[in-house]
């Protein structure tokens, strides 16, 4: 089961309408303050951003 499958299957047990609409709504966003900060974090740990 993929990540995604997963992500609808925890919105419909956990989420009401609004917070699925808000949760649709940002899901292919970046924040790319947050994005800096845990690159950031990563390269000084020395991992792989993409293999956590």
């Amino acid at each position: 089961m993929s990540s995604l499958e997963v992500d609808v299957i925890i919105d419909d047990c956990f989420l009401d309408g609004a917070a699925k609409s808000m949760a649709r709504k940002y899901k292919e966003r970046v924040n790319p303050r947050a994005d800096s900060i845990i690159s950031e974090i990563f390269k000084k740990e020395g991992r792989d951003l993409k293999a956590a």
